[in-house]
């Protein structure tokens, strides 16, 4: 029994091992690829020599199912998250393979404060027709969305309609393709400040999304392992 168990824990370890070790090598091939990106002259300038936050966005990117570039082309960091342009997510979405292409349905009049619309799609493969919640003029005033200084929802109402009902679609009907992560839009109307592109200022210092990674990470307990003598595999305490 006591060697049938032992036989058990060192499968276990030997196949934690291998993970490990898969993530190491993952790890390795982002960093170099992060490398390449943060000496490019074509990236948004908060990434170039800037090989932690290209890191980041490298792993995001292959996260999502999407071309690299195009992650680094649409990424904003406001207060400290991390978002994608509505635009980003609606791409994503009609090329995820999963459901047609967003349309939209709209009711009533912008003039009388009443327009309206819904973004829906059609799932390929039972063929089921999925709708994302109704946003509206009404809510955008409610919400104060329509109310801030600047506010493109007063200058393009039917554009931000749009935008705001396919990111409600995206994030009700596939939220394994936003991952938990808000539109730009949405949160420049939650924002209490104007947010600049890929980076935003507390006070008088400037927050990177690498730093916001790093505070969960740090936390993360590093991964301990004891391998049997019989593995004739070495010992590995830290292997990040």
């Amino acid at each position: 029994m006591k060697e049938q168990e032992l036989i058990t824990e060192t499968v276990e370890e030997t196949v934690t091992l291998s993970k490990l070790t898969e993530r190491a090598e993952a790890f390795e091939f982002d960093q170099r690829v992060a490398m390449v990106y943060a000496k490019s002259k074509i990236v948004p300038k908060e990434f170039q020599n800037n090989v932690a936050d290209c890191i980041v966005i490298v792993s995001l990117a292959r996260q999502l199912g999407v071309p690299e570039m195009m992650a680094f082309q649409n990424i904003y960091v406001i207060h400290g998250k991390p978002s994608f342009s509505a635009q980003f997510w609606i791409a994503a979405f009609n090329s995820c393979g999963q459901y047609t292409s967003i349309n939209y349905d709209f009711t009533g009049e912008v003039s009388d404060g009443t327009r309206a619309c819904i973004a829906y799609a059609t799932e390929k493969l039972t063929g089921k027709l999925i709708m994302g919640p109704e946003v509206s003029m009404i809510t955008a005033k409610a919400e104060g969305w329509s109310t801030k200084s600047g506010s493109k929802w007063k200058t393009m109402p039917e554009l931000m309609l749009r935008y705001r009902a396919a990111t409600f679609l995206c994030r009700t009907v596939a939220p394994q393709l936003t991952m938990g992560l808000h539109s730009t839009e949405e949160n420049k109307d939650i924002a209490t400040e104007k947010a600049k592109p890929n980076s935003v200022k507390t006070q008088d210092e400037t927050v990177s999304l690498a730093k916001v990674v790093e505070e969960v990470v740090k936390d993360e307990p590093k991964p301990h392992l004891v391998i049997a003598p019989e593995t004739k595999m070495v010992r590995d305490n830290d292997l990040f």
